[in-house]
């Protein structure tokens, strides 16, 4: 009975291709000329068939796809390659994930053959995202560039693309959110070029995706409402319930517009494929989380529970997480509080299981709010703070993403400058070939007319020559510009994001403990009075500092620091700065020390010398651990004093030293007592030792194990 339902099958199968373009038989699948194999057409449309049912019918695929296998000539590699990547492909779509990287892998471990290696690509890209669902990034990666590379030998650009595409999604999970874009952009630009317009609305959705998580919303909401366009003119495409959510997500996260969310969750029901289970949790959920802004929540809890249903059928982390979070979201609207914090926590475990900072910063936020309500104003104020340091670090890709734009404009205009220059000079020597053949031809001629020619190629040439200096100088100009121009777009976006972000901060943690020492003055002991006022003072020197930082910073930049040198006495500099900086050792219970003779004096600008060891005493105390020491000394030796700052802290990773001074790099680190900061004050003591004509060089050792772990910055002054 089975052979006889296969039989039919096949034969049904033959029947709806005889309309169908037909495929040469000439070659069969190792790419040998003039093949006899009466079977190659039959497997072959057996093999599609399989594919292309996997989706609907997995069951039937998997039919089809043995009575093939038993046409399968034992030495025929290529095809077993290619019946095992179609028996992955069903594993894949009946959710057996386990089944379908082992599948892939009996591919990867075959003979590495010229017909072989179009299968081993698919499979390794295929493991490669199926290591990505299961948040085994590094095997996810591993396996993507192995199929990335080999596209690249083979020449294939469609695998190429998709590799760029998978990579992107990869670089995403792992909330490296510049690179991820870049690989989107990569994909996007040949899908244009291709006019695939399947795979372009899958990119533009992942793009907008980014967007989002960026908080971006108008940016996302441009590129999704692109992906519909598409999607509603073509045939070919039908991602419509998924564009929809993401839609649906801009207006419930980034407008705060429940009624639009509530819209576009319907259209994307409405669209919903039987198979969709991603898209039909997600918006069930955000149509749960709209009634819930709309103050309905018996509505609210509706969907909620809705998109429970199908909770077992999806394997997603990063979707569970959504879920939970969402359920806690409405306890903690209706007062449950106890029910909220389990379900942030379990959407917290979630979170954590995947490596989201998106999630983890919202689950802290509610976390927060929790706590405060509940009158924990520390756990409040330390989860708050938690929260901005996650979402501060999700902000700073943001500047990084743009960076690497204006990196790509730089170098884009650089590539047209030198590209200019290449045609102008190769104009030049076609133009000289020109007139050596015309040389030629004429030779024969009178000396006057020779001589007479020699003098006008003469001035041509030189015309020519000048024409080209001038388009390297002009080469040059660009270059120049383009520099100075990624420069002050960089000091730019650095002012931008310390304004928006460093000093918001601070602000936003010392608001709700101010709100709530006013609004709950008399339900708070003295005890918890006293404990938020030394956070408030905290956080305000912390503002503080940073403001004078700042300060300093934009008086460099505008070109107002002057340099006044007189003789100096390093010994009563360095006890002026241990007054200034004192307090904040004592709270730390540091000890500065200072091995300085009187001896130790030389001509420079003792104000600025003064700021230079604030800022690198500072940064010790920042990075030292309660109970350290931190170590001022000097050396003259030819010509050069050599000062030393030394601390026992925790030291610096060496991968991190080259971009201390970096304006460019985002080198804010939180300190041993979570002390905030932007980076800037090592990059004014680079400023200041470069206006005093001197070197600054760090050395450090991050070992927790050494006995030797701390950093030493030593700066270099002509004396």
């Amino acid at each position: 009975m089975l052979k006889k339902l296969n039989f039919a099958l096949i034969v049904l199968f033959l029947f709806g291709c005889q309309n169908s373009e037909q495929q040469s038989n000439s070659e069969d699948r190792s790419g040998k000329a003039g093949s006899k194999d009466a079977t190659a057409g039959p497997i072959d449309k057996m093999f599609r068939l399989s594919e292309e049912l996997a989706f609907r019918n997995p069951d039937s695929a998997r039919l089809i796809l043995r009575e093939a296998g038993t046409l399968i000539q034992a030495n025929d590699l290529g095809r077993k390659a290619e019946y095992l990547t179609v028996e992955a492909v069903i594993y894949w779509y009946r959710a057996e994930y386990d089944s379908a990287i082992l599948t892939y892998q009996k591919v990867m471990i075959l003979q590495d053959r010229e017909e072989i290696m179009p299968f081993k690509s698919r499979s390794a890209n295929n493991i490669g995202a199926l290591y990505g669902m299961y948040s085994e990034y590094d095997s996810s990666r591993q396996y993507l560039e192995i199929s990335l590379s080999i596209d690249q030998q083979l020449g294939n650009m469609r695998g190429i693309t998709k590799n760029y595409y998978d990579l992107g999604v990869l670089y995403k999970r792992l909330d490296m959110y510049e690179v991820s874009l870049g690989y989107y952009l990569k994909a996007l630009d040949y899908q244009e070029k291709d006019k695939d317009t399947f795979r372009l609305v899958h990119s533009l959705n992942a793009i907008g995706n980014l967007y989002t998580l960026m908080n971006r919303y108008d940016k996302a909401l441009v590129v999704y409402r692109r992906a519909l366009e598409l999607d509603l003119a073509s045939e070919k495409v039908d991602v419509l319930a998924q564009t929809y959510n993401n839609i649906s997500v801009v207006y419930l996260d980034g407008f705060e517009n429940p009624d639009s969310t509530i819209y576009y969750c319907e259209r994307g029901l409405e669209h919903l494929s039987e198979r969709g289970i991603d898209n039909f949790i997600t918006l069930h959920n955000n149509m749960g989380e709209a009634y819930l802004q709309l103050n309905m929540p018996k509505l609210a809890y509706k969907y909620h529970r809705k998109s429970f249903e199908r909770f077992s059928e999806n394997k997603k982390p990063l979707i569970h997480s959504r879920q939970f979070f969402s359920l806690a979201n409405y306890f903690f609207v209706t007062g449950n509080m106890d029910s909220a914090r389990y379900y942030t926590g379990k959407s917290m475990e979630k979170a954590i299981e995947v490596q989201s900072l998106k999630m983890k910063d919202l689950n802290l936020k509610m976390l927060s709010k929790i706590d405060s309500a509940q009158g924990n104003y520390y756990l409040a104020l330390k989860h708050f703070q938690e929260a901005s340091q996650i979402n501060d670090s999700i902000l700073s890709s943001e500047n990084l993403k743009r960076l690497a734009e204006l990196d790509f404009i730089y170098e884009t205009e650089k590539k047209e400058a030198e590209n200019l220059y290449l045609r102008e000079q190769n104009e030049l020597n076609k133009q000289i070939i020109r007139n050596q053949k015309k040389l030629h031809w004429i030779g024969v001629a009178a000396f006057v007319f020779f001589a007479l020619f020699v003098f006008t190629q003469y001035n041509s040439n030189r015309k020519l020559l000048k024409k080209n200096r001038e388009v390297m100088n002009h080469q040059l100009e660009i270059e120049a510009k383009n520099s100075q121009l990624t420069e002050l777009n960089q000091t730019k976006d650095k002012f931008f994001s310390i304004i928006s972000h460093d000093l918001r901060g601070p602000f936003s943690s010392l608001l709700p403990l101010l709100n709530a020492i006013i609004d709950d003055y008399h339900l708070i002991t003295e005890g918890e009075k006293l404990g938020m006022l030394k956070a408030i003072r905290k956080s305000s020197e912390n503002t503080y500092n940073l403001l004078v930082n700042l300060l300093d910073w934009s008086r460099s930049q505008q070109g107002r620091i002057g340099v006044s040198k007189t003789i100096c006495r390093l010994s009563e500099v360095v006890e002026e700065v241990f007054e200034v900086v004192q307090a904040r050792a004592n709270s730390k219970n540091h000890t500065l020390l200072q091995g300085i003779t009187d001896e130790c004096s030389f001509h420079t600008d003792r104000q600025l010398l003064a700021n230079i060891l604030i800022n690198l005493v500072n940064n010790s105390i920042k990075f030292t651990p309660p109970g350290g020491k931190i170590e001022v000394t000097c050396q003259i030796e030819e010509q050069k004093a050599l000062l030393f700052v030394r601390d026992n802290g925790i030291g610096i990773p060496s991968g991190q030293i080259p971009k201390l001074f970096r304006l460019d790099s985002d080198m804010n680190r939180i300190g041993t007592d979570q002390e905030l900061g932007t980076g800037l004050g090592l990059i004014l003591v680079k400023e200041y030792v470069d206006l005093l004509g001197g070197e600054i060089l760090v050395e450090s050792n991050d070992d927790p194990s050494s006995s030797e772990r701390g950093s030493t910055f030593c700066v270099s002054l002509p004396v």
